[in-house]
């Protein structure tokens, strides 16, 4: 939740409230029209105009309020939305007085029953608040006291027993409203935070479908996949794409000496170094077992080998540690391109995998 002393909203419900101004303005437009109509005979027409110019500028501003926090909600700048909630909240006081100044004045130059009227037209504008409003919960409890409580007033200098009587049915109607806008905030934002959640769920399940469950590199099936993909796209563009096949030298012995996992702490951290030497345009995954590839986008096979002689030079060179042991980790590294020869993902696979035999068959520690 953000907070700043009164300002008190769920991050996600200005979103809403900026999707409901539109129905929100129609009504005030609408609420005003007919406001003018049963005044027109009674109010001078100065200070009709001049009420009617007042709200027009609330409409305006609350229409550019609104269409502001839309776009920084879009480019996710926190400080600017909170101002303009801030901003938000001043225009609710704006449009209280308003209003109010419109009942009082109509209290002033029309007969009773008129005050009624006035009375009836606010009450349908703070009960029509309730959902337009009640996601900022805050912003909603001050609109409605600030509307309602001048109208309460205004009645109670009527001395007649009708009167008081609305006055008693309007108290009692307080706590429903506000119970009733309390109602649909807590499920506005239960239902905001139940989707957030079922995001994140699909997102995270959607991670571990495609992710190694120990190195955190990408999966066997997402580089098959995606890699089918990149050369597609390659072929269309005219690029060159690149395989390094890389199998870590004699890891059966460094189970069997240090344990399984010392060797799972050997694989996260090489996938961890090897990570870091690749490109966000790079696909870089673990196969299985010891094995990795790295695809490597716009890159012509002797670029290609210098990439694996670097990825080598830095594993062979790297201090891998288990428990204060020191383990001697290399790998041998195979290097394959699309070219005329070899023409689809198959193809790049199996010569990148038979140049990783050479590697293994030079002695290992090099590339092939």
């Amino acid at each position: 939740m953000k907070k700043s002393i009164f300002f008190t909203y769920h991050p996600k419900v200005v979103e809403s409230m900026v999707r409901e101004t539109p129905k929100t303005i129609l009504g005030l437009v609408v609420l005003s029209v007919i406001f003018f109509l049963i005044y027109k005979d009674y109010i001078p027409n100065k200070l009709l105009v001049a009420w009617g110019i007042l709200q027009s500028i609330f409409i305006y501003l609350r229409h550019l309020n609104a269409k502001t926090l839309g776009i920084y909600i879009k480019e996710g700048n926190t400080e600017k939305i909170r101002l303009h909630v801030k901003l938000f909240f001043a225009l609710l006081v704006y449009s209280a007085f308003v209003w109010n100044i419109g009942a009082f004045v109509g209290v002033v130059y029309a007969s009773s029953p008129y005050e009624y009227i006035s009375f009836v037209l606010i009450m349908g504008l703070i009960t029509a608040g309730a959902l337009s409003l009640s996601s900022i919960l805050s912003a909603y409890v001050m609109y409605f006291l600030l509307m309602l409580l001048p109208q309460l007033f205004f009645l109670s200098q009527y001395s007649d027993s009708a009167h008081h009587a609305i006055i008693l049915l309007a108290i009692i109607y307080i706590p429903t409203i506000l119970l009733l806008a309390k109602s649909i905030n807590k499920n506005l934002v239960n239902h905001i935070e139940d989707n957030e959640a079922l995001a994140n769920s699909v997102d995270e399940l959607h991670k571990l479908s495609i992710t190694d469950g120990l190195t955190q590199v990408y999966n066997r099936h997402y580089f098959f996949e995606t890699a089918k993909h990149m050369i597609e796209l390659s072929k269309r563009e005219n690029k060159v794409v690149s395989l390094l096949m890389l199998d870590i030298d004699h890891f059966k012995e460094i189970n069997d000496t240090y344990g399984h996992q010392a060797g799972d702490t050997v694989l996260v951290t090489l996938a961890q170094e090897v990570q870091k030497m690749t490109r966000q345009s790079d696909l870089f995954s673990r196969i299985g077992g010891e094995e990795f590839s790295v695809l490597l986008y716009d890159t012509p096979l002797e670029d290609a080998k210098i990439v694996a002689q670097k990825v080598c030079n830095t594993v062979a060179a790297y201090d891998f540690f288990y428990k204060e042991q020191l383990i001697d980790v290399t790998v041998s590294i195979g290097v394959a391109s699309i070219d005329k020869s070899v023409d689809s993902l198959d193809e790049l696979y199996f010569h990148a995998d038979q140049r990783l035999y050479d590697a293994k068959e030079c002695g290992r520690n090099c590339v092939r």
